[in-house]
């Protein structure tokens, strides 16, 4: 099996599954080895990093516009920035 063939096993799924089961045999393993991230694993990413439910806290808070005095801290969801 040539070079251009290893490698196009290991990007396209179809091609490796057309492969008999004897040239899927010769197939060395890939050198990222083997990466597989199930549902649940996927629910908890966002971004490439954690996944952020609270509120976003943006300015220094409500009451008098004074730069967060006076007020308790604005923790409604909104848009910063």
């Amino acid at each position: 099996m040539s070079k251009l063939d290893i490698i196009r096993a290991w990007r396209d799924p179809d091609y490796r599954l057309s492969l008999s089961d004897a040239e899927r045999k010769q197939l060395p393993e890939h050198p990222a080895g083997l990466v597989e991230l199930d549902d649940i694993d996927l629910e908890g990413v966002a971004g490439g990093g954690p996944k952020n439910t609270s509120p976003q806290k943006c300015g220094g808070g409500g009451g008098g516009g004074g730069g967060g005095s006076g007020g308790p801290p604005n923790t409604s969801p909104q848009k910063c920035g």
